[in-house]
């Protein structure tokens, strides 16, 4: 059995891996960096985004919706 993916954690890893700044990131979902910042540093492993902004996210990086909460 496979550990859970952990949407914000993993988000934070393909952003890393691909050398995205938190500015290209908001960019690519039509909000402000200070939004995406605020949800980058939540206390939590989930991702605070509607599902819309995770699939264009998932769709950048390459990824399926599910691995960032979709």
């Amino acid at each position: 059995m496979s550990a859970p993916i952990r949407p914000l954690p993993r988000l934070l890893q393909l952003m890393r891996e691909q050398g995205a700044t938190t500015k290209t990131t908001a960019k690519i979902i039509g909000r402000s960096e200070t939004y995406l910042r605020r949800r980058l540093k939540a206390d939590t492993y989930l991702l605070d985004l509607p599902i819309d902004e995770i699939d264009r996210l998932a769709g950048f990086f390459g990824v399926q919706a599910r691995e960032l909460g979709g």
